[in-house]
């Protein structure tokens, strides 16, 4: 988005028309994206054969013209941390940031995905799902209804070592044993014919899935250090972020950002970094798969050691 020959904002996109849309729509409650669109003269886009080549030509727009709308204007400042208190109710809750003693990860771009995540495990396996809402007088109430309902097996009840095992094993590693269990339940749902039934749970089962491909780029990204060849150019990637780019002899050199991260923060990173994060992750996925399952394997055992 240009004002005149001067590049005001530059972003990627898998959908350009519906991008172009969320950025009109928003400039009614943005004041930086209305000054944006109040300056924008014209709209040129570049197309790429994938999210990962788009981000190439966006970092070198970034280097060489800064736009200076893609500094004010923050489309992740929404996005949130699933945070993990191993001690106290409730033991799942979402926060915007990471400054309380609690154990993060994240971050996610819906905090509606989190919210049905959490209502999935406990509707399937009678996880936590506590309330993070006091009482009328301040205080919590624990246990609560749920577990008179039968929809909670009373964590907040049980021995702290139990409590952490269950977390741990379930929210910070891919726990593959809960996804065989509900698929089991799938044919049986199919032979009684209760169709609606399993929709429901084909989609909670989705849910739970795509968490834990998350988990596992959470555990992944930060120890990303690689050189790869991509459509004639040589892309190094340092800390799970590029870093630098070469082609015909001109090289790009990128400085990141790379914040010093608490012991609890060991799964989540800066919320401005993610998207860039997320599509290396996905492009080294392809083709370093048994890289990234070393590298995944290796940081729950060093997660496991600092949590001990």
């Amino acid at each position: 988005m240009a004002e005149a020959e001067k590049i005001l904002f530059t972003g990627k996109t898998s959908n350009l028309q519906k991008s172009i849309q969320k950025i009109l729509t928003s400039g009614l409650e943005n004041k930086n994206i209305f000054q944006l669109v109040s300056l924008t003269q014209k709209i040129s886009y570049q197309e790429t054969n994938s999210l990962f080549a788009a981000l190439l030509e966006e970092k070198k727009i970034l280097q060489k013209h800064n736009p200076e709308f893609n500094q004010s204007i923050r489309l992740y400042d929404s996005y949130v941390y699933l945070a993990v208190d191993f001690y106290h109710v409730p033991f799942l809750k979402i926060s915007e940031n990471t400054l309380e003693d609690l154990y993060y990860l994240g971050p996610f771009r819906s905090r509606f995905f989190l919210y049905d995540f959490i209502d999935a495990m406990a509707v399937l396996f009678q996880f936590p799902s506590c309330e993070q809402r006091p009482a009328a007088d301040g205080n919590e109430k624990f246990p609560c209804r749920k577990l008179k309902e039968g929809k909670c097996s009373g964590w907040c009840l049980q021995d702290k070592p139990e409590i952490v095992e269950m977390l741990f094993g379930t929210y910070f590693q891919d726990n593959r044993k809960l996804i065989k269990k509900t698929k089991s339940r799938q044919k049986k749902l199919m032979d009684s014919l209760e169709f609606l039934k399993l929709e429901t749970l084909n989609e909670q089962i989705e849910l739970i899935e795509k968490y834990y491909d998350f988990l596992q780029f959470f555990h992944v990204t930060k120890k990303l250090e690689t050189t790869l060849s991509y459509e004639n150019k040589k892309v190094k990637i340092a800390g799970g972020l590029l870093s630098e780019i070469e082609k015909s002899g001109k090289i790009w050199d990128f400085n990141n950002f790379l914040p010093e991260y608490r012991r609890n923060e060991f799964l989540a990173h800066d919320k401005s970094q993610f998207m860039e994060r997320l599509i290396i992750y996905r492009q080294l996925k392809k083709n370093k798969l048994d890289a990234i399952e070393d590298i995944y394997k290796k940081s729950i055992l060093e997660m496991k050691g600092n949590l001990e």
